[in-house]
């Protein structure tokens, strides 16, 4: 039974008891929607109460079940749930305890009144899957809370508490004790007042008149424009508010517009592309092994430079003490002082509570000591991309730490199973790939070693979902799934560059196909020295670099590092980030285009600019998925969309590939690989799916 019907006196309690999410599918909306009914017409009942009967109060509609590609039938829709609410001559009390999300929400909005306990938020998300609020979230919200309240709670998505629901007019009253019974009480307490039905559809509430609210929805329009760009749901929810301005009287003619709205938004790619992401990420996040994950009690950083740092804050945030080890005391402090800047950045900004910098400080314990760290049960190197070091530590590490420690690498390519070599626990070494800015970005690539077990594994999934990241598992090899990819994504924007496209058309196609920033800006961002000195270090020959690595190189050697120095492969003027060329670097361009035999031609159009650097990273995708380097497509997907800032819009790269069509990628691959030779070769595993006429496959 998904509603359990009990009446204490002239209250009727209907629970919902549907677990584990009370998930808005069939089973749970028909019996629902008969019960409202019925209590409707019982004249023994002066009010209901409108329950949950586990954790979570009602997180909204079972995408799944229609599968983001058609609508419930209309007379078992949330919608028809919502109309039933609207025609009870009951007064109808929403007891949320716990998340009210999407269709929860807008379940509780129908309502004539709602009580929150201390444990409940509401959130209508639906624009994190390319959808809006159709269930009237979009006409009933800015009528009670107002039009600027509503658009940040259908934009951003993001939970509102009890307090702040009180506080904004969501919620009428914050329960104090068990719900159930604390709701009875409000509910005879409202009876015993004359309190009667009251419809938020009834009129026009907190709304503004046609006009008043302009500069709100320009605000708004900005808004999306700044961090939502590429994306179509936004400004259709803008829409829709504005529609419910304009029809602040006739709610009907409101709820219409959101309806045709919404289903528009239900047949767009981009929903299925960000329903794909949502999916993708739990699944990414569940493929550690099944062992059992022991808890971190105590970590250890090696290293407090950027991603040292950045870890360390990631250890603290989640509330686990850690121990952070620099070679030196000045590195050490000033290492840390970047880190307490960062932790206060995040209080003012809100990420942390007040007083969260002070505690996550407090968690904090820098050394020089390798001995400090022997209570570590889990230990993360972070120091730069050297093997030989890398090794050097893992011993050290191996002499300090307790038999049942886990010591990972914080590296983006180099080989795991020779750091496990340099131990006497080889079973118990793994790399956690984190990616820059560490406390920041979401992205944790899980890498398991040839001697790795599955407890060490699981406990790294464990640890970065603490640290509510997002993990994904690859096998040990060069790359991994990321940085693998990325290397044929960076070769072809090169050659692009030689073959006579300008830096600045290259990263112009790529920001319009979606990406925050084109390979060069990238490259600027992250500094061309990084690479240059690492190729010097290692005593790389210059006729064993790529060409872009001779360019990049070439900048270097001319004082031109990137944004760091305001000069790289573009220009910037002081306290700007805004990219300038410089026909400097045009020049050298050519003269090294030239030196290596280039045929330069006519700029590419920007079409052949995405497909050039876009299919490598399906190419090289299709080969890990072939290698076992990465266990399913979707997970690659997952990497680039967290960590390289492939539009979730587009579903990942995978994904945009199969909704490309796989067989015309496959015919454009094997053009370029025509004309520009082996780096172009197809994939067996691309070429299999289109034999197959079938896509990469799910987990």
């Amino acid at each position: 039974m998904t509603v359990r019907i009990s009446d204490r006196g002239p209250v009727r309690l209907l629970e919902m008891h549907s677990p584990p999410v009370n998930a808005l599918g069939a089973k749970l909306r028909a019996p629902l929607m008969d019960e409202i009914q019925a209590a409707s017409r019982d004249d023994a009942v002066g009010a209901v109460l409108l329950l949950s009967g586990v954790k979570t109060w009602c997180a909204g509609a079972d995408i799944k079940e229609f599968g983001l590609s058609e609508l419930p039938a209309p007379d078992a829709s949330l919608n028809a749930i919502c109309d039933a609410l609207d025609a009870c001559r009951k007064p109808v009390i929403a007891v949320v305890d716990g998340a009210a999300y999407g269709g929860g929400m807008e379940l509780a909005l129908a309502c004539d009144y709602r009580a929150v306990s201390g444990r409940g938020r509401f959130a209508l998300p639906e624009v994190n899957i390319g959808l809006l609020p159709g269930a009237a979230g979009t006409q009933r919200t800015p009528r009670l809370i107002g039009v600027e309240h509503a658009l940040q709670m259908c934009l951003d998505g993001k939970p509102v508490g009890a307090s702040r629901a009180v506080e904004i007019g969501l919620a009428d009253r914050l329960l104090e004790g068990e719900p159930t019974e604390a709701g009875c009480a409000y509910a005879q307490e409202l009876l015993g007042a004359g309190a009667v039905a009251r419809k938020i559809s009834s009129g026009p509430g907190k709304l503004p008149r046609p006009g008043e609210a302009a500069e709100v929805f320009a605000g708004a329009r900005q808004m999306i424009a700044r961090k939502m760009r590429g994306r179509h749901s936004p400004e259709l929810i803008v829409q829709c508010i504005e529609q419910a301005v304009a029809c602040r009287d006739d709610f009907a003619a409101g709820l219409a517009e959101e309806r045709r709205r919404f289903v528009s938004c239900l047949k767009d790619p981009q929903s299925k592309a960000l329903s794909h992401v949502f999916f993708a990420e739990r699944a990414a996040a569940r493929g550690a092994s099944r062992a059992a994950a022991r808890a971190v009690k105590r970590g250890a950083v090696i290293g407090c430079g950027t991603m040292g740092g950045g870890i360390a804050m990631n250890f603290a945030i989640a509330g686990i003490p850690v121990t952070v080890l620099e070679t030196g005391q000045e590195a050490l402090e000033r290492g840390l002082s970047v880190v307490r800047r960062n932790f206060e950045r995040s209080e003012k900004s809100g990420r942390l509570p007040p007083g969260g910098a002070e505690r996550c400080m407090g968690l904090i314990m820098p050394t020089t000591d390798y001995g400090a760290l022997a209570r570590a049960d889990f230990a993360v190197e972070a120091v730069y991309e050297n093997l030989d070091l890398k090794k050097k530590i893992f011993a050290a590490l191996d002499e300090t730490l307790a038999p049942g420690a886990i010591i990972a690498s914080n590296t983006s390519y180099l080989d795991i199973d020779s750091m496990a070599e340099a131990t006497n626990r080889p079973g118990q070494v793994l790399g956690m790939h984190f990616f820059s800015p560490a406390n920041i970005m979401r992205l944790v690539e899980v890498i398991e070693g040839r001697r790795s077990t599955p407890e060490t594994v699981a406990c790294a999934f464990a640890l970065a979902s603490r640290m509510k990241k997002v993990p994904v598992w690859s096998a040990n090899s060069n790359g991994f799934i990321g940085n693998r990819m990325l290397a044929g994504y960076m070769y072809e924007a090169f050659e692009l560059l030689f073959e006579g496209t300008p830096p600045e058309s290259v990263d112009a196609a790529l920001r319009d196909f979606g990406l925050p920033m084109g390979p060069f800006q990238l490259a600027d961002l992250v500094g061309l020295d990084l690479g240059w000195r690492a190729r010097e270090l290692a005593g790389k020959p210059a006729d064993e670099r790529k060409p872009g690595e001779r360019l990049t190189d070439a900048l270097c050697e001319r004082g031109r590092f990137g944004q760091k120095n305001g000069h790289g492969i573009y220009n910037y003027s002081p306290g700007s980030r805004i990219p300038e060329s410089d026909p400097e670097v045009a020049g050298l361009i050519e003269e090294l285009a030239r030196e290596l035999g280039y045929r330069r031609g006519p700029p590419a159009k920007a079409d052949e600019i995405v497909k050039r650097c876009m299919y490598p990273l399906v190419n090289t995708g299709s080969a890990l998925l072939e290698e076992g380097v990465a266990r399913a497509a979707s997970d690659i997907d997952i990497v680039y969309v967290y960590g390289y800032g492939f539009p979730a819009w587009r579903g990942g790269p995978m994904h945009y590939a199969e909704q490309q069509g796989l067989d015309a990628v496959l015919a454009d691959i094997r053009e370029f690989h025509d004309r520009f030779g082996a780096r172009w070769a197809p994939a067996q595993r691309l070429v299999e799916a289109v034999a197959a006429g079938r896509g990469f496959g799910s987990r």
